[in-house]
C-alpha cells in the first residue's frame, strides 16, 4: 500500500512548524484540529533554528501561508482556558487552503478505523454494486468478528464484488466473497478500503492507513472520485498479481 500512501500523501497539504519548542502533546492538538481539513503536521529545523514555532502551510513547494504556533495554539493550559471562556474566535484565523479532499489522521485509533470502514460499506451496500477492496491486516479479523463477517456476506449478497485481504493466519470458512491469502506480507501493516462506487461518484470512497504503533495508525480516507479512481489504478499497477 506503500504507492497509495504516497499518492494520499502527495495531495494533502502540510503545516511544517520550524523550529519547535513544545510539547508533543500541542502538536497533537495542532493535528487534531487540521485533520478535518486534510493537514498533515509535521516538523523541521531551520540552520539557524530560528524564528521558533512557524507554522508554514504548503503543498510542496506552494505556499499557502504562516502562522505563529505560539499565538494560533496557545499553552495547552491557556487553550483550555479559552476554550472554556469562548474565546477561539479571538485566536489568529488560518489562511485559506485549497478545498478538503483528504482527510488526514495520524495516532488513529483500531476502534475508529472501524467506524469508517463501516460507513463507506454502508455506501456500497446502498449501491449494492461496483467492486470492494478490504485489508484487515490478517484474515482472523474478519473470520473471528461476526458482525463483520455478516457485513461482508450482505455485501457479496447484495451484488457487490467483495475481495478481503489478509495474512492467512486462520481459514475463513465458505465465504461469499473472494479471500486473497497476503502470504507474501505485502499489507501485513495496512488497513485499507477501496469502493469504486459501481460508477456512481458519489458512492466512491477510499480509506488507507498504516499501523506504527500496536492498534494505532497513519490514515488517509477520502470520498473524492479522482482520487479513488487513482487510487484503483495504483493498486491494479502496484498490485496487479493480487487485485
Amino acid at each position: 500500500m506503500k504507492a497509495l500512501l504516497d499518492r494520499l500523501r502527495a495531495e494533502s497539504v502540510t503545516l511544517t512548524v520550524y523550529n519547535h519548542d513544545g510539547t508533543e502533546e500541542r502538536l497533537e492538538t495542532i493535528g487534531a484540529e487540521l485533520a478535518g481539513s486534510g493537514v498533515a503536521v509535521r516538523t523541521d529545523t531551520t540552520g539557524r533554528g530560528e524564528p521558533a514555532n512557524l507554522g508554514v502551510f504548503h503543498h510542496g513547494d506552494e505556499v499557502y501561508g504562516a502562522v505563529s504556533v505560539d499565538e494560533r495554539w496557545p499553552s495547552e493550559v491557556d487553550f483550555e482556558s479559552l476554550l472554556a471562556g469562548g474565546e477561539v474566535e479571538d485566536l489568529p484565523g488560518l489562511p485559506i487552503l485549497p478545498s478538503e479532499r483528504i482527510t488526514v489522521s495520524p495516532e488513529t485509533t483500531r476502534q475508529r478505523m472501524v467506524g469508517i470502514s463501516r460507513h463507506f460499506e454502508r455506501l456500497a451496500l446502498r449501491e449494492a454494486g461496483g467492486q470492494l477492496l478490504a485489508g484487515f491486516q490478517e484474515l482472523s479479523v474478519i473470520e473471528e468478528s461476526e458482525r463483520t463477517r455478516s457485513v461482508y456476506e450482505r455485501l457479496a449478497e447484495a451484488g457487490v464484488d467483495v475481495r478481503v485481504y489478509g495474512y492467512p493466519d486462520t481459514d475463513i470458512e465458505s465465504p461469499p466473497f473472494e479471500v486473497v491469502e497476503d502470504a507474501g506480507e505485502q499489507f501485513r501493516d495496512h488497513w485499507f478500503l477501496l469502493y469504486d462506487g459501481n460508477g456512481n461518484d458519489e458512492r466512491k470512497a477510499a480509506l488507507v492507513s498504516e499501523e506504527h504503533e500496536p492498534a494505532l495508525y497513519d490514515s488517509f480516507w477520502t470520498v473524492d472520485p479522482d482520487i479513488v479512481d487513482d487510487l484503483f489504478a495504483l493498486a491494479r499497477e502496484e498490485y496487479a498479481d493480487l487485485v
